[in-house]
């Protein structure tokens, strides 16, 4: 009896793409200030170092007609809310 195979692939453009445009937009409000700075790391961050749950997620899709399946990014719109409030009232 055979093992069933899994093949993973990380596709992650798009995704990586929008949060590194959040996370640059970010560092220009932590930039602001000190009181900045500690808003935008409460965000990410709350009170640990781990990144906050729900501000991206890892999605699988499978491929139509294979076992194949890819891992894809996706930045939540709860972090476009959160991140785009700060934006405005910081910049």
């Amino acid at each position: 009896m055979s093992k069933p195979e899994l093949s993973i692939q990380v596709n992650s453009q798009t995704g990586s793409q929008e949060l590194d445009e959040l996370l640059a937009s970010l560092k220009q409000v932590a930039e602001v200030s000190l009181d900045a700075r500690l808003e935008v790391q409460q965000l990410l961050f709350g009170g640990g170092d781990v990144l906050m749950p729900g501000l991206i997620d890892f999605r699988a899709v499978t491929a139509t007609g294979t076992g194949n399946v890819t891992l894809q990014l996706h930045v939540t719109n709860r972090f476009r809310e959160l991140a785009a409030a700060l934006v405005a009232a910081h910049l």
